[in-house]
């Protein structure tokens, strides 16, 4: 196996990994927006860490639908975290919303029917 092979190889099993910790991320996701039902302000920063990390992680290995669907839930986390006044009814609505767009832009990917 040449050393382009090889990298390639080891780039492809990264990428599985990442798969598979993002979808379990998700459910991490799930929980999360689901404290701000409740009323919770500051989950909407760790939502914004988490769907940021995703967000980058999916541009590296080339999951655009992944990526885009995260970018939407940093942007609503952010808007959200600057505004003096939260809708948590509203915000928990866009952000389930959100969160199920990403995940089936991950499931897509994983199943090999998503972009790349």
């Amino acid at each position: 196996m040449s050393k382009d092979e090889e990298l390639r190889t080891k780039l492809a099993d990264i990428a599985v990994r990442y798969l598979e910790r993002t979808s379990m991320e998700v459910e991490q996701l799930r929980a999360l927006v689901a404290n701000v039902a409740s009323g919770d302000k500051p989950v909407l920063r760790d939502i914004e860490v988490l769907v940021h990390r995703i967000r980058g992680s999916g541009a590296v290995f080339g999951f655009a639908e992944i990526s885009a669907a995260a970018e939407a839930l940093e942007t609503v986390s952010v808007e959200q975290i600057r505004s003096p006044r939260v809708d948590f009814a509203r915000t928990t609505e866009q952000l389930t919303s959100l969160t199920e767009t990403l995940a089936v832009a991950v499931a897509a990917a994983r199943t090999g029917s998503g972009e790349r």
